[in-house]
């Protein structure tokens, strides 16, 4: 059965998204591993797991695009900020994945044999 680009985004690009920030949080912006959880809302442990890329792993995939890379940093200083449920940073994150669609939807069909695309739903 094939997959909807939508699945692969909340399976493998929302989480490597999220390790990229807790490492910038920790990196950057000096938080500890446990405040960097609250601010993503996870836990500590899944925090050390994201730095040490045992989780999030599409990680490598997303870090060798300067562009979505640059749209990490600004969503990390968002969440540094407020925390990843604020207005501002959930808008960051819709945008990071749009960016990913538009860039990397080649690379994902590589990835996931006969991946398809959502339709938008049309309103009556």
């Amino acid at each position: 059965m094939p997959k909807h680009f939508a699945e692969v985004i909340v399976q493998d690009i929302l989480p490597a998204v999220r390790a990229l920030v807790a490492k910038q949080l920790v990196e950057k912006h000096n938080l500890t591993q446990q405040v960097a959880a609250g601010k993503i809302g996870v836990t500590q442990a899944a925090v050390s797991q994201y730095n040490r890329e045992l989780r999030g792993w599409k990680v490598k995939f997303l870090s060798k695009d300067d562009l979505i890379m640059k749209e990490v940093s600004a969503l990390s200083v968002m969440v540094a900020q407020s925390g990843l449920h604020s207005k501002d940073a959930l808008k960051q994150l819709s945008s990071i994945c749009r960016l990913v669609k538009e860039r990397h939807f080649s690379a994902a069909e590589e990835m996931y044999p006969g991946l398809e695309l959502c339709e938008p739903v049309e309103k009556d």
